[in-house]
């Protein structure tokens, strides 16, 4: 018999993967690979470069460097190989978020 989960557990992936795709494009917009650099930065240094609070971006830096886009050592964050190439300064494939040309309406709940 093959073992289910429960249906919280589906909900809880979904939302989930939410938190973490909008980690991600929060990372690409205050461009924190370029930020971090190729030798690293300070959690004080990349909430001055990006115009962000500390206490928030720790906990932004933490959540990405949990799925593998930075290393944490204490408050010293470095980028990963992989996380590198999307710096804006790097060649081939970049990683900026562009804005939709669309604009998007409000969700309407109808009963």
């Amino acid at each position: 018999m093959e073992h289910q989960a429960p249906p919280q557990s589906a909900v809880m992936h979904i939302i989930a993967g939410y938190w973490l795709s909008r980690a991600v494009y929060l990372g690409a917009r205050l461009k924190l690979a370029d930020a971090v650099g190729e030798k690293g930065a300070t959690l004080e240094a990349l909430a001055s470069a990006t115009g962000t609070r500390p206490d928030r971006l720790q906990r932004l830096l933490r959540a990405l460097a949990s799925h593998g886009f930075f290393r944490a050592a204490g408050w010293h964050f470095r980028t990963d190989a992989a996380v590198a190439n999307l710096a804006v300064g790097r060649t081939g494939q970049h990683a900026r978020p562009r804005r939709s040309r669309t604009r998007s309406r409000p969700l309407r709940i109808v009963a």
